[in-house]
């Protein structure tokens, strides 16, 4: 009873933030709030995973979008992808010059 509820009110927050991303643009203010809830109530790992990827491209700049993979990371997501990501965070901040 208590578990069914709770169940109920976790696919009902999926499907609200599932209809924020339908309308929110990267360029809006909220854009990367509404991808790091979409990224905490993914299903799976692999749904989490691709997530936090087109968070990155669409905003590969933005310092949040930056310091959040790089939480997800070192908490151990997908070690074996840690280093490429790595080499691309140094190269996007070699290009843009952008230290902070």
């Amino acid at each position: 009873p208590e578990h069914d509820v709770t169940l109920k009110y976790l696919e009902d927050m999926r499907k609200a933030v599932a209809s924020a991303q339908k309308l929110i643009k990267p360029d809006d203010e909220l854009f990367v709030k509404v991808a790091i809830a979409a990224y905490g109530l993914a299903k799976s790992p692999t749904e989490a995973e691709a997530i936090l990827t087109e968070l990155r491209k669409a905003r590969p700049y933005d310092q949040r979008v930056r310091l959040f993979s790089a939480q997800m990371y070192h908490n151990g997501m997908w070690k074996d992808k840690q280093k490429k990501l790595e080499e691309a965070m140094c190269a996007v901040l070699r290009w843009s010059g952008d230290q902070g």
